[in-house]
């Protein structure tokens, strides 16, 4: 079984993580229609039900550059579940629950899947949502093909 598209996304990523948004604007980009917020609920319940080849994915906070959630690609022989929440994200959002925190996850992606803004640019300090990117799409493209 081929894997699936959001976990090429993720494995071809070399940065600290890619928000939903993005996963779910590139999904929807790939197959040419327009990103909507049930598909972050439908990519998040996929990546929860399905662990590929060992890996996990794990929501975690990108302090460095996005201050946004992000998610990655982690090594986890033992987890049980495809996605995970990191320790400081949930402390950052003051939860342990998965429901909740999934839900958080989706009401931060809702504005700039909405808005079509899919890419999350450091900016000078203020990061920004905005729309993809000449490389972004570049870097889709690669990691879809």
């Amino acid at each position: 079984m081929a894997n699936p598209t959001w976990f090429k996304l993720l494995k071809s990523w070399t940065g600290e993580g890619l928000t939903l948004q993005f996963v779910v604007g590139a999904l929807a980009m790939h197959e040419g229609r327009i990103a909507t917020l049930e598909d972050a609920e439908h990519v998040l319940n996929e990546i929860a039900a399905n662990r590929v080849g060992g890996s996990t994915v794990e929501a975690r906070w990108c302090y460095e550059k996005l201050e946004a959630p992000v998610l990655c690609l982690i090594d986890s022989p033992t987890e049980s579940t495809g996605l995970i929440f990191h320790p400081d994200l949930r402390k950052k959002w003051n939860m342990t629950d998965p429901v909740q925190l999934r839900q958080k996850l989706l009401r931060c992606a809702e504005g700039p899947i909405n808005n079509g803004n899919f890419s999350r640019e450091p900016g000078l300090g203020r990061p920004q949502d905005s729309p993809f990117s000449p490389d972004d799409v570049g870097f889709i493209r690669r990691a879809l093909q």
